[in-house]
């Protein structure tokens, strides 16, 4: 994405003599931004670090706080983040979802149940003491985890968690110069920019304590109005992206791209990038620049796509690449909206025709408030599609057919016609089905379960496509056996490339499996093993429900007209959809808590979770029948998966024709299974029937149903769960699974 610069005018800005207010009744309150590079004596090291202090009105009328910190490691790649709240910010933050009326009521929620005082998710916890603020200037102390004061000119920083201390100085090598802060529209959020400090201090960690030296960059968002905990919410969600570069030769570049995402339709409106630029003398000029995102980072964990690396261009020949030291430096902290990039980064490029280098920081805060979850759950697909596009590729690929036959122990087996014949046979039919519209419920599952148990959802996002090939080789193998024309808002398979193939293609699916996870777990051929007869039984319980689908219901239903009691045919379609559906997306929830190192107790509660969630989506599944299944695709646009009443125009019995059976007058119902019993051919009787069975309350039993299945697994994972961010996602999960069925 780029941006243009609308004109070229420089704008010179007076620089202000300190980045603090003078002392008042509001010295101590605002936003404070701090980037450092530091040399401890081994690889440089970043630290960023946010403190905010909030006035409340209202009835939490007072004070609310956050504060975050980061440490990245140059060398090794990793880092440590530590983030705090007190009960102030966590009440802004329930009052906010529950007064927002654009936010998703399943995400509503999930955070409502999940952000309770004292009760936090990692990485926020609660302070450990109260806030302390000093009267006549500033001086704050966070429950002695941060403390942060002014010494003259100087700023004082203290930091202590469970990794270690920081005790830093940081002196202003540079006059402050007011600016816009990320998070507002001009002029609604003053701030003001320190571009150089010298920092200096000390670092104690399990290593000793030992000096730090090196330079930073901080920022003073003044303070706003206060915040209103019952205030209404509003209709647009800030986005930026920020890039700061210390450059080599004393200049300060500070680029900043803002928008803002409408709540109502999801369209960014993007202002004009505008750059600081800090001469070593002082002095400072505003210029309009074009950025542009040279490189993104889709994170698994909270399907927000950062920008990792950033080209600026301005007027006067400065063109600078800005490039993250790793892309997984996303924050989920409460303070950052739970899915921030706060990234380090290295610096080069050219200024006034000369080269220089530098060092750089990212700080990329994309569109977050989820409006729709379902949308948001599908975020997943373009990182599945890609995964699927390594074994499964668009283009005939000699090694990939190769791996695909398992002849890997024999390169150069396959010539390329049959390469060829193979990507037709094997490849197309599946491609053809996975690149339809989906909602992406089985891989968003998978994820959030890896990241609840700590595991690495990025090295293990391979099995991504091994978890889309197994659903959909069933998908193209129901789709023949129940003569479906359509599945994921195009032909299905079979109509396209005739049933061998797609049997064939669809089978084979199955067995991606050995291809893509021994690679993840070697060295550990026990876990292996597990994995292998979780997939078999998938297969058995799956293929037992399709056999219990192919037999049909029809006996079932004849004998529940015929007594008028629903109860055995019910619980005749549940065993169904336990082992079509539940059991397989149980297992599927197995395989990612195992993979990410769950106790057993763990696992006893995500498999239950799982297969009461499963339960839920296909009794979901059968109530949205009565309407249409639809998904939106990339454009936004309502693309139909599945025809309105296509299993009554079947003749299939499904659970809202069951629960009809004790709902309508037995005249009523006997007509209806006339109709239905051989397949109702009329297109308009069809829809007919389905809003009668909508009209007598069928679907409300499904949906009452759901909501006792999924309250039953939450119950039993919840008093053992972990306690992070994809909590949420999970609880959100399993709520959309009942509330789209209310939707209907």
């Amino acid at each position: 994405m780029a941006t243009t610069p609308e004109d070229d005018t420089d704008r010179r800005v007076c620089p202000d003599a300190a980045a603090r207010t003078p002392p008042g009744k509001d010295h101590d309150e605002g936003y404070w931004r701090f980037v450092t590079w530091l040399d401890d004596g081994g690889a440089p090291v970043g630290l960023t670090v946010h403190v905010a202090r909030y006035r409340v009105e209202g009835d939490g009328a007072g004070h609310a706080h956050a504060a975050t910190w980061h440490v990245r490691d140059r060398g090794a790649g990793g880092g440590v983040d530590a983030a705090w709240t007190d009960a102030g910010f966590l009440a802004l933050a329930r009052a906010a979802a529950e007064n927002d009326p654009f936010l998703d009521r399943s995400v509503r929620d999930a955070t409502l149940d999940l952000l309770t005082p004292g009760d936090g998710l990692y990485p926020d916890r609660e302070l450990p003491g109260p806030v302390v603020a000093a009267g006549g200037g500033l001086d704050l102390d966070y429950g002695g985890v941060v403390r942060l004061r002014a010494d003259g000119d100087r700023l004082l920083l203290d930091l202590r968690g469970d990794e270690g201390s920081w005790r830093l100085r940081l002196t202003p090598a540079a006059p402050a110069s007011p600016h816009t802060a990320v998070d507002g529209l001009p002029p609604a959020r003053p701030s003001r920019v320190v571009p150089r400090a010298v920092v200096e201090g000390t670092r104690t960690d399990v290593g000793g304590e030992r000096p730090v030296h090196g330079t930073g960059w901080y920022e003073r968002v003044l303070p706003d109005a206060p915040r209103d905990a019952a205030g209404p919410a509003p209709d647009s969600e800030p986005v930026w992206t920020r890039a700061v570069a210390l450059l080599d030769d004393g200049w300060t570049v500070t680029a900043t791209r803002r928008g803002r995402m409408d709540a109502l339709t999801g369209l960014t409106r993007t202002e004009p990038a505008e750059v600081l630029l800090h001469s070593p003398d002082g002095g400072c000029t505003t210029v309009r620049a074009s950025v542009t995102d040279a490189a993104t980072w889709t994170s698994l964990a909270s399907l927000r796509v950062h920008v990792t690396e950033w080209v600026i261009e301005a007027h006067g020949g400065l063109r600078l690449r800005v490039r993250a030291w790793s892309p997984s430096q996303e924050s989920r902290a409460l303070l950052h909206g739970t899915g921030t990039l706060v990234a380090h980064a290295d610096v080069e490029g050219v200024r006034g025709g000369a080269p220089v280098r530098g060092r750089g920081h990212l700080e990329s805060r994309p569109a977050g408030r989820i409006t729709r979850f379902e949308p948001h759950m599908r975020g997943i697909e373009a990182v599945v599609r890609e995964e699927l596009g390594r074994v499964y590729p668009d283009r005939p690929d000699r090694d990939a057919m190769t791996a695909l036959a398992g002849l890997e122990g024999r390169p150069g087996e396959l010539d390329a016609s049959t390469a060829d014949d193979l990507h037709a046979a094997l490849v197309r039919p599946l491609r053809h089905t996975t690149d339809g519209a989906g909602k992406g419920m089985r891989t968003y599952l998978w994820l959030q379960i890896v990241d609840l148990y700590g595991g690495d959802p990025h090295r293990l996002r391979p099995m991504l496509a091994v978890i889309e090939a197994l659903q959909t080789g069933n998908l193209m193998i129901d789709d023949i056996q129940d003569r479906s024309p359509m599945r994921r808002g195009r032909p299905a398979a079979h109509t396209v490339f005739g049933d061998a193939l797609t049997i064939n293609a669809g089978t084979h699916a199955y067995f991606l499996v050995d291809q893509v996870l021994p690679p993840l777990v070697r060295g550990d051929d026990r876990l292996l093993l597990a994995v292998y007869r979780i997939v078999m039984g998938i297969m058995r319980a799956g293929h037992a429900g399709q056999a219990l689908d192919i037999t049909g219901h029809a006996a079932a239903m004849d004998e529940a007209v015929r007594t008028g009691e629903a109860g055995p045919l019910l619980n005749r379609i549940r065993t169904a959809h336990l082992l079509k559906t539940a059991l397989p997306i149980r297992s599927l929830t197995e395989i990612a808590a195992l993979l990410s190192g769950a106790s057993e107790e763990q696992l006893r509660g995500v498999r239950a979770y799982g297969e009461k969630v499963g339960l839920a989506f296909q009794i979901g599944d059968d109530a949205l029948d009565l309407r249409g299944v639809t998904v939106r695709d990339p454009s936004g646009a309502l693309a139909s998966t599945k025809l309105r009443a296509e299993d009554l125009r079947e003749g299939k019995v499904t659970m809202p024709l069951a629960h009809a059976v004790a709902l309508l007058p037995p005249d009523r119902v006997r007509a209806i299974w006339e109709r239905v019993r051989t397949g109702v051919a009329d297109e308009a009787e069809a829809a007919a029937i389905a809003d009668e069975l909508i009209a007598c309350g069928a679907v409300r039993a499904c949906e009452d149903e759901c909501r006792a299945l999924v309250d039953e697994g939450w119950g039993r994972l919840r008093g053992n769960l972990p306690r992070n961010w994809s909590a949420l996602g999970l609880h959100a999960l399993g709520t959309w699974a009942v509330h789209r069925n209310a939707e209907c």
